[in-house]
Formats: structure tokens, C-alpha cells, sequence
């Protein structure tokens, strides 16, 4: 993982703490890492150095401004003006009109007021902490719990978070080890008046849910299409843009082959593919066999029986923060270590992309479909889990299993996996 961070702290002490130096991308080759401090607040990132016109970093009389990510639908070399307009007439409206994927914040000077923000599914994770005289916030959870240590500052575990690890293998809605940090939800934004220490989550986007709906499996096929092929094509035109190749993950399952064989047809070429599995399996037949029909160049890299986990598994760890089960990550970390990735732009998975058809929809209940939702579905520990018991006496906010399951299992599980 890699990303930003900001601090406010009216101690001057706390920022001589190098921030920037605690996460996991410090050190790692073609790296921006930077730290600056304006007044009380302290503010970096610690990125790799693609994208340069999408990855932000700006500071004016005014603000201080961060985009990290990449956007879609704004003309490379514009984002950046694009936000400073909207956001001087409409504030964090101009959230709801951006395409891709990112996280990012906005620091007014004059009036000490902080926006922390992220895209429609928190793709790239934003987590904070705010007491009295503090507020950080960071991409990765270590930056928060290194400067809480190395500041003497005391906080506590969360144990229901240590309970859905050992269950669910993901953490449920804004839960984190640390029961004083908290992940910003997805589609939102946080509104923080600094001076006076207050904050406001505002969520700019909800996932709209329709039980009955009165359309046509033409109509359905149509919308789906054009839906898939509009994704597929924005996220592979910013290598274009930037003039990367490509580079995807392909597999026997939907998700990955769908994305490569859809962007191919779209007239996507230089595309590599990896594909990390057991030595004879379905998974690499199919990868090898598509990559050769349609002149993808194929990478493989054996899981041989797990004994990649025997090296470095600390690594695994660090790379996310240890908050999804470990070999849910641990595989594909393993794999893209072998890559070089200096030519390439992103790495399109396809993630996800089978819940779009469903896959995640069950009868009954959220509580009558845990071992859906679960890689342990042990009730002994799940029954201990005081955050899940408020939730069921909520009746789960009023989501049914399929919003429940996307909400958190393939947000906090799956995108945490390849982000």
C-alpha cells in the first residue's frame, strides 16, 4: 500500500515525527516521498511515480490540496484546476461528478478547516483518529499507530476487530484494531473544524438498491453491457494516456477474463497477463490458453503448495496492514514481486466484477447467510462480536444480504486485497 497522510496538532513536537517514513512504499524504488508542515498541520504522501497529472500534491496561499489516485473522466492536466473551481463555488459537490479511483484531502488556511475524502467504494482506504489536540488521518492504518507509539499517545485494541478476523476474514463497516481510528466509509467525505474540534461525516454517494424492478432481460442485458464496457474502457485508456502498457491478472474465473478478453475486443493491445495458481490447474490452462489466442504476454508464478508464505511473512503483513485473512493477499503479493512494473500503468483485476451479476444475492437473511459472508463462520466467536450484535438488533441498517455482503466483504475484503 502507499498513499497519504495529514497531521493537526498545536504540539510542535509531534511534528518533527517523519510520518512519511512509516509506510510500507518508503524505500521502495521509483517513489515520491514527501513531507511538508504549514503552521500546525503536517501533510505528505508516500506514492509511486506514475500518473504524475492525476496524483496531486498542492499548495497555495489559500489551501493546501491532495488528489491521490487516478480520474477517468477529466482531461490529463486539468484535474487539478478542475477541483480548485469546483470546490471555491460548491465546496465537495464536485465529488459526486468524478470518475476513478482515489482518496485525498483539502486544507483551508485561513479558516483551519480540513476535507478528507474517498471515491464511491473506498478503493483506496482513508483511516483517522482525532482527540482533544489531535487529528491524523492516513491511507495506511501503521502511519496512525507508529506516531501514536512513538508519541506516547495511549489507545486501545478494538477487540470485535481481532473476533471478524478470526470469522468473517475481513473487518465489518469502519472497524479497525485500534478502537480510537476509525476508515472513513465508503463514497464519503469528513468535514473537520479544526480550531474548534468538531467533525461530520457527509456521505456524497449510497449504493441505490431497487427489490422490484420492471425491466426487461433485453433492457438488463443493455444496461449491463453498456455499463461493463464503459468501466473497461475508461480504466484501460488511462494507460493509454500516459503511454503504458498493459498489465492484467487473468485466471479461469469471470472477473479476470471477462476484463481482459472485453478490453481486447475494445482494441487494447500490449497487454501482459499474470496468472499465480497451482502447476496444472484450470486457472493456468485457461490463463496460458488465452494469452496465447490473443497474444497477451503470459507470466505464471507457482503457489506451489503455499510455500511462498515460508519467506518474509512479515511482509505479507506489512503490505496491508494484516486487516484481511492472510492468504486472501498473500498469493498475489507474492506474485507481483516477481514483476517488473516500471512500463506498465495499472493492474486491472476485474475485481469484483461477478457480484455485478449477483453472485453475492441469497434468500433470507443477513444472520441466516453468514457462512456467505464468512471464511469461519464460527458462531461461539461471531456471537462475541458486539459491533455484529448491534447491527443485528439494527436489522443491518435495513441492507439486505447481497448490500451487506458488497458493503463489507467486497469492499473491506477484496479491494483491500489489490489495492
Amino acid at each position: 500500500m502507499a498513499g497519504i497522510f495529514g497531521l493537526y496538532s498545536t504540539n510542535k513536537l509531534h511534528h518533527n515525527t517523519k510520518c512519511v517514513e512509516y509506510f510500507y512504499s518508503y524505500g521502495i524504488e521509483h517513489t515520491i516521498n514527501e513531507q511538508r508542515t504549514f503552521n500546525n498541520f503536517s501533510y505528505g504522501r508516500s506514492v509511486v511515480n506514475k500518473f504524475g497529472d492525476d496524483r496531486i500534491l498542492y499548495e497555495n496561499q489559500d489551501l493546501i490540496l491532495s488528489f491521490e489516485g487516478v480520474c477517468y473522466n477529466i482531461k490529463k492536466g486539468k484535474l487539478l484546476q478542475y477541483i480548485i473551481h469546483e470546490f471555491t463555488k460548491n465546496k465537495m459537490l464536485f465529488l459526486s461528478n468524478l470518475s476513478g479511483v482515489f482518496s485525498g484531502f483539502i486544507y483551508k488556511k485561513k479558516t483551519n478547516e480540513l476535507y478528507i475524502f474517498n471515491d464511491p467504494l473506498s478503493t483506496k482506504p482513508i483511516y483517522y483518529y482525532q482527540s482533544s489536540s489531535i487529528f491524523i488521518f492516513s491511507s495506511e492504518l501503521k502511519v496512525i499507530s507508529k506516531f501514536l507509539l512513538d508519541n506516547n499517545i495511549p489507545f486501545e485494541q478494538e477487540i470485535d476487530a481481532w473476533r471478524c478476523i478470526l470469522t468473517f476474514g475481513y473487518l465489518l463497516e469502519d472497524l479497525t484494531p485500534i478502537k480510537q481510528v476509525k476508515k472513513l466509509r465508503y463514497g464519503s467525505y469528513q468535514y473537520i473544524e479544526l480550531s474548534v474540534n468538531s467533525s461530520k461525516t457527509h456521505h456524497y454517494y449510497n449504493f441505490p438498491y431497487q427489490n422490484n424492478c420492471n425491466f426487461s432481460l433485453g433492457d438488463y442485458l443493455e444496461s449491463l453491457s453498456t455499463t461493463l464496457t464503459n468501466a473497461v474502457y475508461n480504466e484501460w485508456s488511462k494507460d493509454i494516456e500516459y503511454n503504458y502498457k498493459h498489465f492484467c491478472f487473468l485466471s479461469g474465473g469471470l472477473d479476470s477474463r471477462f476484463n481482459a478478453l472485453l478490453a481486447h475486443k475494445l482494441g487494447f493491445r500490449n497487454i501482459n497477463s499474470l496468472t499465480f495458481s497451482e502447476i496444472g490447474t484450470l486457472d493456468e490452462n485457461i490463463g496460458k490458453k488465452i494469452s496465447t489466442d490473443y497474444g497477451f504476454k503470459y507470466n505464471f508464478y507457482p503457489l506451489n503448495g503455499g510455500k511462498y508464505l515460508e519467506h518474509n511473512l512479515q511482509n505479507f503483513i506489512n503490505a496491508n496492514d494484516g486487516l484481511v485473512v492472510l492468504h486472501g493477499a498473500a498469493h498475489m503479493q507474492s506474485a507481483i514481486s516477481t514483476i517488473n512494473f516500471n512500463d506498465f500503468g495499472l493492474g486491472h483485476s476485474g475485481q469484483i466484477g461477478d457480484v455485478i451479476f449477483g453472485s453475492y444475492y441469497q434468500d433470507g437473511s443477513v444472520n441466516e447467510n453468514l457462512k456467505k459472508a464468512c471464511y469461519n463462520p464460527n458462531y461461539e466467536i461471531i456471537n462475541k462480536i458486539h459491533f455484529y450484535q448491534n447491527l443485528l438488533e439494527n436489522s443491518f441498517n435495513g441492507d439486505n444480504c447481497e448490500l451487506f455482503l458488497y458493503k463489507n466483504r467486497a469492499l473491506r475484503e477484496y479491494l483491500m486485497v489489490t489495492e
